[in-house]
């Protein structure tokens, strides 16, 4: 059987590959490809409509794949569950990272917002790129984004909670459905962003990034769905998790802010709260210990970074996080920095002492989420964010509808905080010093 092997290409390629979808680690050599031509059709995993899978035995002059009847093919998929591959699994490293949290939390808002965001900061205070590495991936999350950024009634008051649909655990919109050893298996639908940086010679690396929307459905305690289980097996892949926590839902929370805020708590709740948040998270641990083989007291290696949003209705509870100055020497401000040499940065010192005083605050009125927090994972970061910002909330304290906002005012505060917290992190931590570092 012949094939091509990776001193013959010109673009090199990874030793090892992780499937976004199933998560199995194969050999480059192994991928299979996609036909594409119409009388093609069959496969044992994705069914009778699917297009031919095959591992390819012939080349043309340019080393490209041709299928049994001797068309080109283009597109990669899986050698495990047959799903499409990216090609640029292959050539390049990928970190995986998931968002999970109880239903209602506002994860879904929170993934669009924190992308969109992440494009816009990244590129115009440090000079990255942040981009669709497939829009056939993303197209649920890009059309959270559309939803939010770019709705056609933007100028409307518009219904929070009908923005973005519900994260729903059936559907075929975040899941891909396949035949197992005679079985249906629901896998999650990974969302891939590649981004490049530069380095100090003046090249780009390119890495790609894998992100995860789990239904809170998913995480029940004591579910019996095995699908519910095989769905988030891509926690043990997952570099860093982040946990999307709605203070609102948390009656002690919901009291202290009355006390500061009165009729403040209301906001954002549009239905009665049947979950308690920090067993979601529990639920998630437990799992990630299966998967993991992990003693039941080991701590996870990998982050957790707690995000606590909708922090437009609490901020007087915690108003510091207002004047957090986590960014220096920004790309955008260069004409008013004393050095228009210095390089862009985050600083680390600033949003851990933030972490610290939103911990103290948390362990105060809700000390079961930050004990279970800290019980699971070895570092654990608390951030508030806003999906939407405080425009919002200016309406609502005007006089408006709680549960009503116009596009066009939707300006998130610090959403994009998480992600390059663990970009940066991901980049220094090698060192031991709480000192200032630099992305």
């Amino acid at each position: 059987m012949a094939r091509i092997k990776n001193e013959e290409l010109t673009i090199p390629l990874l030793s090892e590959v992780t499937c976004p979808h199933c998560w199995e680690v194969f050999s480059p050599q192994d991928v299979l490809f996609i036909s594409d031509h119409n009388n093609l059709l069959g496969d044992a995993r994705l069914g009778e409509d699917a297009r031919l899978r095959f591992l390819p035995t012939r080349f043309n002059r340019r080393c490209q794949p041709l299928d049994p009847i001797g068309h080109v093919s283009h597109d990669m998929a899986c050698p495990n569950c047959h799903l499409l591959l990216p090609k640029q699994m292959i050539e390049n490293k990928c970190r995986f990272l998931s968002i999970l949290g109880a239903p209602a939390s506002g994860k879904s808002y929170f993934l669009g917002s924190m992308i969109w965001q992440t494009r816009k900061v990244l590129l115009r205070d440090f000079g990255y790129s942040f981009t669709d590495a497939h829009p056939q991936f993303n197209k649920v999350v890009i059309s959270y984004e559309d939803a939010l950024f770019l709705n056609p009634k933007r100028d409307q008051r518009l219904p929070v909670g009908e923005l973005i649909p519900k994260t729903q655990f059936t559907g075929n919109l975040l899941f891909n459905e396949i035949n197992q050893d005679g079985r249906p298996v629901r896998l999650p639908q990974p969302f891939l962003f590649e981004y490049r940086v530069p380095d100090p010679a003046g090249k780009t690396r390119t890495r790609l990034m894998c992100l995860y929307d789990n239904a809170g459905e998913s995480f029940l305690a004591g579910s019996e769905d095995a699908s519910a289980f095989e769905t988030t097996r891509h926690l043990a892949n997952s570099s860093a998790l982040f946990f999307v926590f709605d203070p609102l839902q948390d009656a002690r929370f919901a009291d202290a802010l009355e006390e500061v805020a009165p009729g403040a708590s209301r906001f954002g709740l549009p239905f009665p709260v049947q979950h308690r948040q920090e067993i979601i998270l529990r639920e998630a641990s437990v799992r990630i210990r299966r998967f993991l083989s992990m003693r039941n007291d080991e701590k996870h290696k990998n982050p957790l970074v707690v995000v606590v949003g909708k922090y437009d209705v609490w901020w007087k509870l915690f108003p510091e996080a207002k004047n957090l100055d986590w960014l220096r020497n920004s790309r955008a401000k260069t004409n008013d920095s004393p050095d228009p040499q210095a390089t862009p940065g985050v600083n680390l010192s600033a949003i851990n002492r933030l972490s610290a005083n939103l911990r103290t605050l948390l362990f105060r009125l809700c000390p079961d989420m930050v004990g279970t927090a800290e019980f699971f994972a070895e570092q654990v970061i608390f951030l508030p964010v806003s999906a939407l910002g405080f425009a919002c909330k200016e309406h609502s304290e005007r006089g408006g509808d709680p549960n009503l906002v116009r596009p066009r005012d939707i300006d998130p505060f610090q959403v994009e905080l998480p992600l390059i917290w663990y970009l940066t992190r991901s980049r220094t931590k090698s060192t031991d010093s709480d000192e200032e570092q630099e992305d």
